[in-house]
């Protein structure tokens, strides 16, 4: 299931060419209580790359480098 759901998006690319959403690991095992007794279950988790984004806009960026003189 996680394989096809990373195939819908295998055409997505960041700037520098790197896959826009990839596997990321597991999150912790856990066991849960069904109708049939307690289950262990290992979900797997995806990531997606958002593009990387300025925190500071340009105008407060050209006012901070005087600050240091």
């Amino acid at each position: 299931m996680r394989a096809e759901f990373l195939g819908h998006y295998t055409h997505l690319r960041n700037e520098r060419g790197r896959q826009g959403v990839v596997r990321n690991g597991y999150l912790p095992e856990r066991t849960i209580m069904t109708g049939v007794g307690e289950v262990e279950v290992k979900v797997p988790k995806v990531h997606d790359r958002p593009p990387p984004t300025n925190t500071i806009s340009p105008a407060i960026a050209l006012h901070i480098p005087p600050l240091y003189f």
